[in-house]
């Protein structure tokens, strides 16, 4: 059993949907909080950290911020992104 274990989680890493347990309950918001401004503050101009922070704040938090990452999977997303352009969605106070 522990061998099947391991099976499973080396071919999770080769496949890059590995997500440790611990690291996968932290919710993406705070994920966001912690890991963006961090690393994009260094590299991107306010401006540009601006737009995307505005971005980030109404599309994606709005949907995935309580999300824990270890939830979040790549057909949700894709789903979602579908939905974003679909536009029988589009809000009255977008138009």
């Amino acid at each position: 059993m522990a061998k099947q274990h391991v099976a499973n989680q080396q071919a999770a890493i080769a496949q890059g949907v590995y997500v440790d347990d611990s690291r996968g309950k932290v919710s993406f918001a705070e994920w966001w909080a912690d890991h963006y401004f961090a690393t994009a503050g260094r590299r991107l101009a306010r401006t540009t950290l601006a737009r995307d922070e505005m971005l980030l704040r109404v599309y994606v938090l709005s949907r995935w911020g309580s999300v824990p990452l270890g939830k979040i999977t790549k057909s949700s997303v894709e789903r979602w992104v579908a939905e974003l352009g679909d536009p029988s969605r589009v809000s009255v106070a977008a138009t």
